[in-house]
This record gives C-alpha cells, sequence and structure tokens, in this order.
C-alpha cells in the first residue's frame, strides 16, 4: 500500500482495482482485464467491504421470482442518517441506522414492497407495495405510518422530484407514470406507457423522463427507452435497444445529455444520447443487474449486479466505470459481492455502497457496505 500511495503521489496510475471474496479481502489484487496496463486517465477507485449489518428473520421464499429472501430497492434519509430497504419476499420495509450500524426496525405487513423513495422536505420515505397495488408512506423519525393512496396494478418503482412523487405502475402490456402530490398524497397526473416501467430517471424539474420498458421480466425481445414529458402527459420518443433484453437500472447525466441504462441479457451497460437515443458506447457489465448509480463526485457509474442466474452459486459483483469525454465507458473496478446481491444503494456523502444480500445456508440476510476509496 505504500508503494501504491508512493505511485499515485507521482500522477502515475495504478490500474489494480481491490477484490473482496466473502466476509474479507481476497489474498490479492486485480483489475477485470486481468491486470492489463489501464488506458482511462484519473484516478482508479478501490472499494472495501468495511462493515456488514446482520438483518436476522428477514427471509421469505421469493415466490415467482425463484429468488428465496428477495429484497428490492432502497432509498436513504440525511437528516436521520437511516436506510430504508424494501424486503420484498419479507414483506417488510427494513430501516437501518448506519451510524451505529443497527437495524432500528422492521415494518411487517406488507404486499411486496418494491420501490422506495424518501421525501426528505416533509420527512417521509414511500414505499410501493405491488401486491396491495398502492404505496405507504410512513414518517422517517417515529416511523409511523402516515398515510396510503392506491395507485392500480404492480406499483414499482418510485422517485421524489422537485416537491412530487412519480410511481410507475401497471400490468406486462400497460403501464404509467403517475405524478403525486405527496402531502397529502393525491394523484395529480399521469404519462401513458404501452408497457410496465421499470427505472425511470426524471430531469431536476421534474418535467421530462426516461423510462426502461423491458416488456417482461424474463422477455428476450429487443427493449427500449421511452422520453416523455410528464406535464403533457405523452410520450415523445421510444428507442429500441437493439439486441438488448431485461434492462432493468437506469441512471441519468443531464448535463452531459446521456442516459445509461443496463441489461441483463446480455450483461451490458449502454450509454445513450437522451435527445437522440443514439447509442454511443456499450460495455460488459455485472449479470444480473437492478441498480446503477452515478457518482456526482467522479462521474463514475456504479453497476450492481446479483451474478450469473444460469449459474448456481454465482457472486454478484459491483462494477465502477468511468465515462471518457465522448461517452465511452471503461470498468476500472470491481468487486465480488455475494450470490443475489443485485439491489443496493450508493450514498455519494458517505463514499460508500451498500449491497443486500439474501439469507442463505443458515446465515442471516445482511446489509454490506463497500466503501469507495477515490
Amino acid at each position: 500500500m505504500n508503494l501504491m500511495r508512493d505511485l499515485r503521489k507521482r500522477g502515475r496510475l495504478l490500474s489494480i482495482g481491490l477484490v473482496v471474496t466473502g466476509m474479507g479481502f481476497g489474498p490479492g489484487c486485480m483489475r477485470p482485464d486481468q491486470g492489463r496496463a489501464s488506458q482511462i486517465r484519473g484516478h482508479v477507485p478501490e472499494l472495501r467491504l468495511t462493515r456488514t449489518i446482520p438483518l436476522p428473520g428477514v427471509g421469505g421464499d421469493g415466490g415467482s421470482s425463484g429468488m428465496p429472501g428477495r429484497f428490492d430497492h432502497f432509498a436513504y434519509d440525511a437528516g436521520t442518517h437511516r436506510l430504508f430497504v424494501a424486503a420484498v419476499a419479507n414483506g417488510s420495509l427494513e430501516v437501518i441506522d448506519l451510524d451505529k450500524a443497527v437495524r432500528v426496525k422492521s415494518i411487517g405487513g406488507l404486499g411486496h414492497p418494491q420501490g422506495v423513495a424518501v421525501a426528505a422536505t416533509i420527512g417521509l420515505a414511500i414505499v410501493a407495495c405491488g401486491s396491495e397495488g398502492a404505496i405507504r408512506a410512513y414518517d422517517t423519525q417515529t416511523l409511523e405510518e402516515k398515510g396510503r393512496l392506491e395507485i392500480g396494478e404492480d406499483p414499482d418503482n418510485v422517485r421524489f422530484v422537485a416537491g412530487h412523487l412519480y410511481v410507475g405502475y401497471g400490468p406486462e402490456t400497460a403501464g404509467a407514470i403517475v405524478t403525486i402530490d405527496p402531502k397529502p398524497l393525491r394523484r395529480i397526473s399521469e404519462m401513458p406507457l404501452k408497457a410496465h416501467p421499470e427505472s425511470f430517471q426524471l430531469t431536476p424539474d421534474g418535467r421530462r423522463v426516461f423510462v426502461n420498458i423491458p416488456w417482461s421480466k424474463r422477455s428476450d425481445i429487443d427493449g427500449s427507452v421511452v422520453a416523455g414529458d410528464l406535464e403533457a402527459g405523452k410520450v415523445e420518443s421510444t428507442w429500441t435497444l437493439a439486441q438488448t433484453a431485461r434492462n432493468f437500472p437506469m441512471a441519468l447525466d443531464v448535463e452531459r445529455e446521456r442516459v445509461f441504462v443496463a441489461s441483463r441479457k446480455p450483461a451490458k451497460l449502454v450509454c445513450l444520447n437522451s435527445k437522440t437515443g443514439q447509442v454511443i458506447s456499450e460495455a460488459p457489465c455485472a449479470p444480473d443487474s437492478d441498480d446503477i448509480y452515478r457518482d456526482p463526485n467522479t462521474g463514475h457509474l456504479i453497476v450492481i449486479g446479483g451474478g450469473d442466474r444460469e449459474k448456481p452459486g454465482s457472486d454478484g459483483a459491483i462494477d465502477v466505470f468511468s465515462v471518457g469525454g465522448i461517452g465511452k465507458l471503461d470498468r476500472i473496478a470491481t468487486v465480488t459481492t455475494a450470490p443475489m446481491a443485485r439491489t443496493g444503494y450508493f450514498s455519494a456523502d458517505r463514499r460508500a455502497v451498500y449491497v443486500a444480500v439474501p439469507a442463505k445456508d443458515g446465515r442471516d440476510a445482511e446489509i454490506r457496505e463497500y466503501t469507495l476509496v477515490d
């Protein structure tokens, strides 16, 4: 490590990504390109497993997903330093104090909790409950339920932008993004879609939206990305992703006019022009991806994947990508996690990635914290 520091002080690029296995550090360091000299200009980050937070009692058979103990999405409240985790197979919202690294509460009795968002300005955590067809709101401090709103079939991803809530919902053959006034909970408008929406991202003013349409969870049909005007309630453009199916997670770089989408078949990350839908670049990424985050500090992309579903026991991974000036994607670091650990959260403030690991073989479910060393 002294050598690494010396090299960095001299301004040289060391092409090493720290690989972590299981609960500790592996015997050596390697890059995803097997140590080949990097062509990336700038610093190569590392990911270090720093803490684990056990979640005893969190399980569930996983239902039709075939993933026992499956987790879905996360949200973070900077005011309380709490992480809200949708334990979909367990039917609960797990609330974790990240300062103390302990679970504060398990809010049970939820029907298929999926997407989560924190409306920090009004102190609410909102979870979409797929089998209930509704969203529920909880006080971020007291954790008391503050409201419930019927949405429609299979409400999924949730966002809080520009003072409003946005929820994607609908069956596989029809869907919509609904705009909601969070206090009180009431519908304002919606933008119809031709299929169920997965991850979606909005511009900061909440007017324009980009939506992943993978057609179905096991589809082999090319997915698409929809660009729409939420104020007008209409789709403006639909961009087909050629030879790219099961596109679930998405991230957005408004300033550089880029949309980033990860697919599961094949496992790759795609960079699109947000004005034209043109594919700028592609790169292989962790299999079974379900979350992407863009680091506002570095511009890097963080992809969380659960491993190859066709190879039982295959470990998941977190990949870090740099994005070049013309949008070229390069995987510059990776760390192995655990099987089916495909959902998580990146906190730019805490410089950490949090990943949910389902219970397995007598081991409790847990949240792992991987610190990003810039």
